[in-house]
């Protein structure tokens, strides 16, 4: 089967093209779907391996979706173009998976649906895709959606977007831009992690106003990311955020930050100024300081009153009732103080800071971290730890 000679219109307009309709057409190249189909049911297209493009008229919803086999143009190989219609809810998961030489996607600038949605791994492995606008009314693109597009090279994403998935862009490695608008319909969107992790050529990126969330390793490995803007409204610069992003030189952090997590900017090896909001790291300092001062001002009340220890150190007395039996608190504090004295403690932590007391290095963190992961450590006592590698502070 080389052709299908279909009417441009039916005059039914619930035609349905059901499931593996042509699967196996090898030789099929060209086939216009004309208006009245109303729905393309599983695999309909499976291993058409000669089909070039594909036109998906108005009407129809979706595009189904389930496992990656189930696709409906699944190992479709020489697939180039594809036009999509306005009608669209939704690109079902893997639509167009491993669809390694579709360069182009037309797609309405704007869809009927108002929750419009690109869902997990629907152009995953495009290799040949350069560029793709995503229509406005889009509010979802899902997991690995563009994973693996390597020839892309330009995003556009809408305001209404509300949701990116984890890996949506990974290994994206062509990608030069995103172009991303200023400020978001909907406040608390969110970026899944690892969403644009080893876009190895994208150079700046502009986070919209109104996401909230962003999660770890988001820009993992962007070695030539340069400029980051960071809005407003962000309170956690997540674990490895900008992880080995060498070329990264500034960032200025949003007042509304409150934590900044595990191994976010390491390797940020260009990274010469990180730019907080005015008096917010003093304010930040101030708060801990008062913190700890009123703690320091709450143990002194504390032993001036001299309580029995069981009241102030419930669990401790409990574990050791024998040891500290009709102790106060003011005599443990006494004896520690003496022991620290007698064992001259304020010089071996002066030789914790001293270069020449630093034990010798022979594994990065960033590979104990490795091993780590890879459960490649065991637990050991105090008294065997000469020689071994601290996997964990």
């Amino acid at each position: 089967l080389v052709t299908v000679d279909i009417p441009n219109k039916l005059t039914n307009s619930n035609v349905i093209i059901g499931d593996y309709a042509f699967k196996n057409c090898i030789k099929l190249r060209d086939f216009q779907i004309p208006e009245g189909v109303s729905k393309i049911d599983y695999s309909a297209f499976y291993n058409c391996d000669s089909l070039v493009s594909i036109s998906i008229p108005e009407g129809i919803t979706t595009l189904p979706y389930g496992n990656i086999q189930d696709s409906t143009f699944f190992n479709c190989d020489n697939l180039t173009s594809v036009s999509l219609p306005s009608s669209l809810t939704q690109i079902g998961e893997y639509t167009f998976y491993d669809c390694r030489k579709l360069s182009a996607v037309i797609m309405p600038d704007r869809m009927t649906e108002a929750d419009f949605r690109i869902l997990e791994g629907a152009f995953q492995n495009c290799a040949s895709l350069k560029e793709i606008s995503i229509p406005y009314n889009c509010t979802y693109i899902g997991f690995s959606a563009f994973e693996g597009c390597e020839s892309l090279q330009t995003v556009s994403i809408p305001p209404t977007i509300t949701e990116i998935g984890h890996s949506a862009f990974c290994d994206c490695t062509g990608l030069l831009s995103v172009e991303m608008p200023d400020k978001l319909i909907t406040v608390g969107a969110s970026i899944g992690g690892g969403t644009f992790y080893n876009c190895s050529n994208l150079a700046s990126f502009k986070i919209s106003q109104g996401f909230t969330t962003i999660g770890s390793s988001t820009f993992h490995d962007c070695s030539s990311l340069e400029t980051i803007f960071i809005p407003e409204g962000l309170t956690e610069i997540p674990k490895e955020l900008f992880y080995d992003c060498v070329s990264l030189i500034s960032v200025k952090l949003p007042s509304t930050l409150t934590n900044i997590d595990d191994y976010a900017f390491y390797n940020c090896s260009s990274l010469d100024s990180i730019e907080f909001r005015q008096n917010m790291l003093k304010e930040y300092i101030l708060a801990k300081m008062d913190n700890l001062v009123a703690r320091i001002l709450e143990f002194e009340k504390l032993v001036e009153q001299d309580p029995p220890l069981e009241d102030v150190l419930p669990v401790l007395c409990a574990r050791h009732p024998g040891r500290y039996r009709g102790y106060t608190l003011r005599r443990l504090c006494q004896e520690m103080h003496d022991f620290y004295k007698s064992h001259d403690t304020n010089r071996i932590q002066e030789r914790l800071f001293l270069r020449r007391w630093f034990p010798r290095q022979v594994m990065s963190a960033y590979d104990a971290n490795v091993e780590l992961l890879k459960n490649n450590c065991e637990l050991v006592a105090l008294d065997r730890i000469e020689g071994r590698v601290a996997l964990e502070g």
